[in-house]
């Protein structure tokens, strides 16, 4: 049986501990009792489980390490895989590798190949692939941020929710997304799949994150829910048992495979695993057209996005993990993912 102390850490999702929590977060346990355990997250926030859902949400000191002390899951991401970067969204951790989803395709890599990214970056680029060969991570890392820049008016762009003028000189026209393209995402919050249209998402971070004077009624609270959507959802939706919510959690199984080391989440939206339904990517030639006229990557140079007032988050989390990119790369990550047990 594992041991829970003051050292132990918890790797919890906000269904199971209450609504002031955003994401997936590590947790230090404050106190251990008979029935129930305190906890302090280490993003901030204190709160409180049973002493069942700690300790099979417990994981290594290693683990927290490895990953910047942040949860990768349902987090937006850019990845690296077979010599190519993609943009997505975390659904499932095992041990030190994760499962991304874009654009319907599921890719499985290592928490060393993926960097945070913001919602709305992820979106606007998930249907694009960009060759290693072609793009520099510098270049990469430039075009997000002229992305977002166009998005929410910084750095002297003019602010824009027109996909046109957000892509205008960084790809071609067929390549660009069109603004009515239905997204998938996995609330954080929830755990539950969502669907909505591009546009949604684009309107949420021009009005939110660009911080503007009002933000219309149709625009929500969220990036990933349309406001009808969320009356609709929160009407229909029974809070979740704790039984439910830890039924990928066995600790009675055998160690060598735990489903207690992978989290995942419900994505019926999405193929599955065994049969995945590709949907072809943009080809890079595509992409690559009006490129040197649009953007002139800053080579020497990472613009990173600031912890402005309202801007999501996540920018905040990007900035931490760029002035300290050792976070991502300590050792340890296969010892560091394995749960305590006696």
């Amino acid at each position: 049986m594992v041991r829970l102390t003051t050292r132990s850490f918890l790797h919890l999702l906000p269904e199971l501990v209450g609504a002031d929590f955003d994401h997936p977060f590590y947790a230090r346990v404050t106190r251990a009792g008979q029935t129930d355990v305190s906890f302090r997250s280490l993003e901030g926030g204190d709160g409180m489980v049973s002493r069942e859902v700690a300790i099979q949400c417990s994981v290594t000191a290693r683990e927290v390490n490895a990953s910047g002390e942040l949860s990768p899951l349902r987090r937006p991401v850019s990845l690296k895989v077979d010599g190519q970067v993609h943009f997505g969204q975390v659904i499932a951790v095992e041990g030190d590798h994760v499962t991304v989803i874009s654009a319907e395709e599921r890719f499985v890599t290592t928490t060393a190949h993926i960097s945070l990214v913001l919602p709305i970056v992820a979106l606007l680029l998930e249907h694009v692939t960009f060759p290693c060969d072609v793009w520099s991570d510098d270049e990469i890392v430039d075009l997000q941020s002229v992305l977002l820049d166009r998005v929410i008016g910084r750095d002297g762009e003019v602010a824009s929710r027109e996909i046109d003028k957000v892509f205008e000189g960084l790809m071609s026209q067929e390549s660009r997304p069109a603004s009515t393209q239905l997204c998938h995402w996995v609330d954080p919050h929830t755990g539950e799949s969502t669907e909505f249209p591009l546009q949604h998402a684009l309107d949420f971070a021009y009005f939110v994150d660009g911080d503007r004077d009002s933000v219309p009624a149709n625009v929500g609270q969220k990036f990933c829910r349309p406001p009808t959507q969320t009356r609709q959802q929160d009407h229909n939706r029974s809070e979740p048992t704790t039984d439910e919510a830890l039924e990928l959690f066995d600790p009675f199984v055998d160690d060598d495979v735990s489903p207690q080391d992978v989290t995942e989440f419900d994505w019926s939206a999405s193929p599955s695993a065994s049969t995945p339904q590709m949907r072809e990517k943009r080809p890079h030639d595509e992409v690559s057209r009006g490129i040197g006229e649009g953007l002139q990557p800053e080579r020497n140079q990472r613009r990173r996005v600031g912890p402005q007032s309202a801007l999501d988050k996540d920018a905040m989390i990007i900035e931490k993990l760029g002035d300290d990119p050792e976070l991502l790369d300590l050792p340890g990550h296969e010892e560091g993912c394995n749960r305590i047990r006696d």
